[in-house]
């Protein structure tokens, strides 16, 4: 079934019809002109009720053409296959149609949307302060160790012990344990800072032993 390949500005004129009364009378009518071709269902006056197109071949073909198919009312088609679908139209509805596939361009564009969307929601996950990832920077100083053992004891031995003074009055580290109960004062020559644990009686005795001996302070 095929609309043909008319032109769509084709002008159709019916010819004019007459009618005769019982009187005699003859009256003339002019019909309306109708434009296009195919096949076509259309209004010639306003007050004109909408005809329907009805087509179907069940086992063939519906073209509809160059001309097309047009109504003024619903269209119903039905057949293997349909050709020119954009080329029907209706004042209503078009029955029979399948739905068109979307093209590939649609389908790209549909894909870049929901990649993008999806980017956009991932990107708000992970901007969620619950869900942020930590980043530690740990600097290291030192691992320790690396010296000479022996003299590393000895240096932790000499801060054990408090200070103390030679034969000459320098200050140098005490042999006797500060952590101990009994504390030593006077291997040496006494400082200030040695002198304030003496009670007075203790400095005129250092004062008096020192006078006799000739040094300052007792040894």
């Amino acid at each position: 079934m095929d609309a043909g390949k008319g032109r769509k500005s084709a002008l159709t004129t019916p010819a004019r019809s007459y009618s005769l009364t019982d009187d005699g009378n003859i009256s003339y009518r002019t019909n309306p002109s109708f434009t296009g071709s195919g096949i076509s269902t259309q209004k010639g006056t306003a007050d004109a009720l909408p005809s329907d197109i009805d087509l179907y071949a069940p086992n063939g073909i519906i073209n509809a053409g160059d001309a097309g198919i047009s109504s003024s009312g619903f269209v119903y088609v039905g057949a293997l296959e349909i050709r020119g679908v954009d080329n029907i139209s209706s004042s209503g509805e078009i029955k029979g149609l399948a739905k068109p596939a979307p093209s590939v361009a649609t389908l790209a564009v549909e894909t870049k949307d929901k990649a993008a969307a999806d980017a956009v929601r991932d990107a708000a996950q992970q901007a969620t302060p619950g869900d942020r990832p930590s980043v530690i920077i740990v600097e290291i100083l030192g691992y320790g160790g690396g010296g000479d053992p022996a003299r590393d004891g000895d240096e932790d031995e000499r801060r054990r012990l408090g200070p103390r003074s030679d034969a000459a009055g320098d200050s140098l580290q005490p042999r006797y344990d500060t952590r101990s109960a009994v504390q030593v004062i006077g291997a040496g020559a006494l400082g200030d800072d040695e002198r304030r644990y003496l009670t007075p009686a203790e400095r005129r005795s250092l004062a008096d032993a020192g006078a006799e001996e000739g040094t300052p302070g007792g040894r």
